[in-house]
């Protein structure tokens, strides 16, 4: 069985996979918590998405490159 090539490049850096898993979390909690509140797919679907959205750009800043 051949080895994996050691100088490619994977497909994300883990700092970008760790923003965009954390990001994924948030935005899951958000949609889950406020279908709860409402049960409205629609509104929970939004709100999850816009917490994404900013949990994502926060995230980016906050965690060190």
């Amino acid at each position: 069985m051949p080895l994996a090539n050691p100088t490619k490049k994977g497909l994300l850096t883990l700092r970008a996979a760790v923003v965009l898993f954390s990001a994924l979390i948030v935005g899951a909690a958000t949609c889950a918590l406020t279908y709860f509140g409402t049960k409205e797919p629609s509104k929970a679907l939004l709100a999850g998405v816009a917490a994404f959205a900013g949990a994502v750009i926060w995230l980016d800043k906050i965690i060190a490159a």
